[in-house]
């Protein structure tokens, strides 16, 4: 698990707490991460291909609106299709990434360059970076324009328009063991001036860290056939709830009367990958699938086809998911 601290760009939003599941896995072809899930391809020891799906946190704050964006529509994260190049050398490694909004809210583009490398200290890692990141006027715009509907005396009609953004940030590990590790992160981040002029952007470097506990599974291998478990089917369930989090988990609210009703149904084929580590009752697993949330007239109604184990993170952003298909407040139990 990590948690995620991000000082809101916008004026007024504060800093924006985030928990996160954290899960990591580098198979020959596939790679899963907590927010991206994509294919590679590696060219020798020392260039790789991938491609990929990505989740982009960047959103309108929903727990408390700043007065800066009263009024305003909701900006909501968007999902990424991408290709990457990456070429490692002995001092570390340069990537380019190029990103494409496929969740249809911005439809916006980003090009990103970026170079890192790593240093080992006994149990430490340290990996510095830097990147830059072109993003067209569609992405800056969405998120960081007024529209004219939106316009007031204190906040006028503005368009970004595209610029380059610069980060540079700072990452370790330490061991704590040979399998639970210590996590965290800082970066800093300085918007193109297009965002920073923004009427409900603060002008300042956006400051961000993270920190968090990681323990490391040593997969079982398949020896034969005969030892291949057979595929694994789920068909999923929700509807909203005007219950909070902790009451469901504890079964004391077992409400599902909101005014939405909205719901989700999902159905999935998956297998495992990890069994029984170090003889625990414990498997881990990918799934594929599609997941329908019933919008119920509050927007058009979608149908997702789930990445492997990105999925479980799908689902646990619409099971507790604050948009503008659930009122604030309820929430989607499974």
């Amino acid at each position: 698990m990590v948690a995620r601290f991000e000082q809101s760009p916008y004026r007024g939003g504060g800093v924006r707490i985030d928990l996160l599941p954290l899960y990591l896995y580098e198979g020959e072809h596939v790679y899963l991460h907590s927010n991206r899930a994509g294919l590679k391809l590696d060219f020798g020891s020392d260039k790789r291909v991938a491609a990929f799906l990505s989740h982009r946190f960047e959103s309108f704050p929903v727990d408390r609106v700043p007065v800066s964006l009263a009024g305003m529509s909701g900006r909501a994260p968007e999902t990424d299709s991408g290709l990457s190049y990456e070429q490692r050398f002995g001092w570390g490694s340069v990537f380019g990434e190029f990103l494409r909004d496929v969740s249809g809210h911005s439809g916006g583009t980003e090009w990103r360059l970026g170079a890192g490398t790593e240093r080992r200290r006994g149990r430490l890692k340290l990996a510095p970076y830097l990147m830059l990141a072109a993003r067209n006027a569609g992405l800056n715009d969405y998120y960081y324009g007024v529209s004219p509907s939106e316009a007031t005396a204190d906040r006028p009609a503005y368009q970004p328009g595209g610029g380059v953004n610069g980060t540079l940030g700072l990452n370790a590990r330490y061991d704590l063991t040979d399998r639970w590790h210590f996590l965290a992160g800082v970066s800093a981040t300085l918007w193109s001036g297009g965002v920073r002029r923004s009427p409900i952007v603060e002008d300042r470097v956006q400051l961000a860290a993270f920190g968090g506990l990681a323990y490391e599974f040593t997969p079982t291998p398949v020896k034969d056939a005969r030892d291949r478990v057979p595929l694994t089917f789920k068909v999923l369930h929700g509807r909203s709830s005007p219950c909070n989090l902790l009451p469901i988990m504890e079964l004391r609210c077992r409400s599902i009367n909101t005014e939405d009703r909205t719901s989700v149904d999902s159905f999935e084929v998956g297998r495992p990958f990890i069994e029984s580590p170090h003889g625990w009752p414990v498997m881990i697993a990918w799934y594929a699938g599609l997941l329908r949330h019933e919008e119920r007239g509050l927007q058009p109604e979608h149908v997702l086809a789930r990445p492997p184990p990105d999925s479980s993170y799908a689902l646990s952003r619409c099971f507790f998911h604050h948009g503008p298909s659930t009122p604030r407040g309820a929430r989607i139990p499974a």
